[in-house]
Parts: structure tokens; C-alpha cells; sequence
């Protein structure tokens, strides 16, 4: 079948921002080697709304049989729901290694001495 997604403009715009804002805050964190609490928690924050508003775009799904026998394999309604658990998968490892990150950083200033 030929199937062709159409996403709320709006839900889509915000979720691509906050992606966006994530994987700055990400990059920013994982490599400082000091602990930044406002960017730690805007990152957590932004990822969290993030895997949980990518469920509420609404999107509709139009699908045209007589080109399916072309025989071409097309996006699916499964294909598409695993995409999105993909998706949510790698942000929440990406926030499991933040905090992971965020816990050594602390150790390494609690055996130092010093606060960072």
C-alpha cells in the first residue's frame, strides 16, 4: 500500500524543539567536566516531555490500495509504532546515561573536596 502520514503542524514543531533543546543540553553535559544543575534539569525536563508528547501527535494515516501492487514495501502503522518505540528507547538511554553521568560527577567532588 502507499501510505502517507499527515502530522498536527504544531505538535510536530514543538516536539522537533524540544528534540533539538535535548540533544544540546545532552552534548553540553556529557562533555563538561563540571556539574551545571540548570542545564541537568532542563534536559531531563525537555526529554521527559519529549517521549511522552511524541503519544499525543495526532497524525492521520491515508493508505491507496491499488498502488500496493506494485509491490513495494510501504510505511505501516506498525513499522510507524515501532519508529516512535525506537525513538523513546534512545532518549530514554540518553537520559539513563545523564543521570549516570550527573551521579559520577558528583562522587568525583564529593572525593575531592571540592563543589563543582
Amino acid at each position: 500500500m502507499d501510505s502517507y502520514v499527515a502530522y498536527n503542524l504544531w505538535g510536530f514543531f514543538v516536539s522537533v524543539l524540544l528534540l533539538i533543546i535535548f540533544i544540546y543540553f545532552f552534548v553540553r553535559l556529557y562533555y563538561s567536566p563540571r556539574r551545571d544543575k540548570a542545564a541537568f534539569i532542563t534536559a531531563l525536563s525537555t526529554g521527559i516531555v519529549f517521549i511522552f508528547l511524541i503519544d499525543y501527535i495526532t497524525y492521520g494515516w491515508t493508505s491507496y490500495p491499488p498502488l500496493a501492487s506494485l509491490g513495494i514495501s510501504q510505511l505501516t502503522e506498525e513499522k510507524y509504532n515501532l519508529i516512535l518505540l525506537v525513538i523513546k528507547s534512545i532518549m530514554a538511554i540518553a537520559i539513563v546515561l545523564l543521570f549516570f553521568r550527573w551521579y559520577k560527577l558528583k562522587n568525583s567532588a564529593a572525593n575531592t573536596g571540592s563543589v563543582k
